[in-house]
């Protein structure tokens, strides 16, 4: 069930005080959403608008991510440890910094009854080259690095939960 304020509905933004994390913060506030960011640093690196909670803490810990969705109707993870080129020097890192932690929010997700879980993916290492123009989400995967493999991978398990 979704929880709400008023009419407002609640969303965890895993990772939201990034570049791209606050800019879909302000439009989730804008939007009548009340927010919680969880991120790793003791303080969110950007300027957060007013009323956004700001939670610091590791979302591979599962107690602080539960904390964290506790009361969320939705759920948007943006969070991710390594970057492509990173994932070819250290391909088991990859793997051990990102698909464990991914699983567990999906699954702390289900268990706080989330009624959305939005995961941001990476369409360039996750379809690999082009065979037509422009991309559909029908497009065969084919990965071409081990951080795209970890991406796809994190989607599937999304699509069981």
């Amino acid at each position: 069930a979704c929880a709400e304020k008023g009419d407002s509905v609640r969303t965890c933004v895993i990772g939201g005080a990034g570049f791209i994390g606050a800019a879909l913060v302000r439009l989730l506030v804008a939007s009548g959403r009340e927010v919680v960011v969880l991120g790793r640093r003791p303080q969110a690196a950007v300027a957060l608008p007013p009323g956004v909670a700001y939670i610091s803490g590791d979302y591979g810990d599962r107690s602080v991510l539960r904390g964290a969705l506790r009361a969320a109707g939705e759920v948007v993870d943006l969070a991710y440890a390594t970057v492509p080129q990173t994932s070819f020097v250290d391909p088991v890192f990859d793997i051990l910094a990102n698909l464990p932690p991914s699983v567990g929010l999906l699954q702390e997700a289900a268990e706080a009854a989330a009624r959305r879980v939005l995961i941001v993916s990476s369409g360039g290492t996750v379809y690999g080259k082009a065979l037509a123009l422009p991309l559909g989400e029908d497009h065969p995967t084919r990965p071409i690095s081990p951080y795209g493999i970890t991406k796809l991978t994190i989607e599937h398990y999304a699509r069981m939960v």
